[in-house]
Formats: C-alpha cells, structure tokens, sequence
C-alpha cells in the first residue's frame, strides 16, 4: 500500500515540476534568457550593499571549472556548493525583476534538488527571521511562493516511515557508545539488532540515499554500518561507493567505510578517518599509507587535511 502511494506522490510531484518548469521557462523566454550555465542576469548596484559585494557576486556566479562527468566523487559537492553560492548571491541583491530569481533557482534545482532544497529552506527561514531583509524582498513574494512551494514537494516526497527506523537506529547506534574503543555488552546488543535492521531495510527500499529519505538522514544508515560485522561492511562496500558516485549520497562517508574494512583487517587506513586507542589511554590515528598520500585521497572525498 505504502508503494503505492509513494508512487503516486511522486507522480503528483513530477507533475508540479514539470508545470513548475514551463512557468519557469516562459519567464525566462521573456527575456530571451535561456537554460545555460552562463549567467544572464546583469545586478543593478543597491546601496544597502558594497561594492565588495558586486565583486564577490561575480566571482561567485562563474561555475567551477570541473568536468560534471568525472567520476572524483568530491566533484558534486563541489558543484552543489557553487550552485547554491549563486542563487544566495541573486537572493542577496534583490533583483529589480522578480521574475530573475527564478533562473539561478531552477538551475541549482535541477543539478541536485535534494541538496538544494534542504539548503534553499534554510535560506527561507533565516529571511523571514530578518524582517529587514524580509521587507526588502516584498517584490518577489510570489516567486518565493513558487520556490518554497515546489522545495515542499521535494521534501514532503521522502518515506516517512523509513525515516523514523533510520533515527530509531542512530539512536540505538549511540546509546551507550563511548569515545573509547571499549564498547558495553548493552551497546554490543543494540549494535546486532541495528544489524538486522539495516538488512532489511536494504531488502526492502535498496541503499537509502537522498533521493529516498533526504539529506538530513542520509548518513544514518552508512554511519550505523561502522558498527557492524567486517561481512556487512564489505558487503555495503561498493554499494556505498556507487550512491557516491551517482550523487546520490554524501561523499564523505565513503572514506569512513572504507578504512574500516582496512582496520577490521588489520591493514594501513587510506582516508585517516579512524582512531585507536594508544597505550597511554589516548586516541591516536590508526596506522595509515602515509600523510601526504592520506591527505591527497581525503580531498578527492571533500575532507579536509589532517596533521600529524
């Protein structure tokens, strides 16, 4: 039954898309503007801004030079992340037309609306927090209507249901965890029964990734995977990979993963995400291929560098 009326959910919200689209499109005929990756839209100097402003909005506005097609998984971060700098940068200037908004909108939506949305209604309630700003954009109401609108179908379109079983597994998976490696019989309870819950979450939706249960919960099912079996974790392996490299899930997990199957094994980490405790009662990296090269995979995955 549930199948049934997720599908029809989605049907109704690939319709409201796609009249969202052609409203979109009209607009921008318009203006003779068209969908491409170059911007169109000229911003008319407002004195609430500086012109240090102008200038980071040109800068923020140019797409990132990195092919979209590249299998480097970081690469969709990456590209997120510039569409979202742009529509905020045309949100910031408070275009004269309205109806210019739209354009930066669609395009970060149609890159990833997952991402998107769950940033873009960050964005909304923060405006409407600031009732300055909000005043300011008095003239484009409607068109935040229309976004806000289309992003609550994206969001209301994820399985509730399943969300609620992935929280009640990160639950279960921090419940009596500690910092340490020392993990309780309780813990160690809980951990087997996340087990068979992952499983059958698997048998019954596949990986739970974004496009299912959004960004917000994305990482429940990959994080609570660490504290599995070594057979679980080399199973989900390339599974959790390939939601990477679809765009479908955080990259940043994968590294996790991945040097937890190398120290299950007994092998160098690769990533530098995992810690052992050292014989003074300290955390400290688990052995690794070596800091330069850990360093240089970390950035294919968007982590940051580490020291040692």
């Amino acid at each position: 039954m549930y199948d049934n009326l997720l599908n029809k959910s989605m049907e109704f919200l690939t319709h409201r898309i796609i009249i969202f689209s052609y409203f979109t499109i009209m607009q921008m005929s318009t203006y003779g503007q068209i969908l491409t990756r170059d911007s169109v839209f000229v911003p008319i100097y407002h004195l609430n801004y500086e012109h240090s402003f102008i200038d980071n909005w040109l800068k923020d506005t140019l797409m990132p030079n990195v092919n979209i097609n590249a299998t480097i998984p970081y690469h969709f971060n990456e590209l997120n992340n510039q569409f979202y700098n742009r529509f905020l940068a045309y949100y910031k200037l408070v275009p004269d037309d309205p109806r210019d908004i739209i354009y930066p909108f669609w395009e970060a939506f149609r890159n990833d609306k997952d991402d998107f949305c769950h940033s873009f209604i960050t964005i909304i309630a923060k405006n409407k927090a600031d009732t300055s700003l909000f005043h300011r954009r008095k003239n484009i109401f409607k068109q935040n209507d229309q976004m806000a609108s289309t992003c609550a179908f994206v969001l209301n379109s994820y399985n509730p249901n399943l969300i609620k079983r992935l929280e009640s597994i990160k639950e279960n998976d921090q419940k009596y965890r500690s910092k340490t490696n020392l993990v309780s019989k309780e813990q160690l309870k809980l951990d087997s029964i996340n087990k068979g819950e992952l499983l059958n979450i698997y048998a019954t939706y596949g990986y739970p990734n974004r496009k299912i249960v959004g960004v917000n919960h994305e990482g429940y099912f990959a994080l609570a995977l660490l504290h599995t079996d070594l057979e679980t974790m080399e199973f989900f392996e390339p599974l959790v990979k390939n939601e990477v490299v679809k765009g479908n899930l955080s990259p940043t997990y994968y590294p996790n993963l991945y040097d937890r199957i190398q120290m299950f094994k007994g092998l160098k980490q690769e990533f530098g995400t995992q810690y052992e405790v050292g014989s003074d009662g300290q955390l400290k990296l688990y052995k690794h291929i070596g800091i330069n090269q850990v360093n240089l995979n970390r950035q294919k995955y968007g982590l940051k560098n580490i020291n040692q």
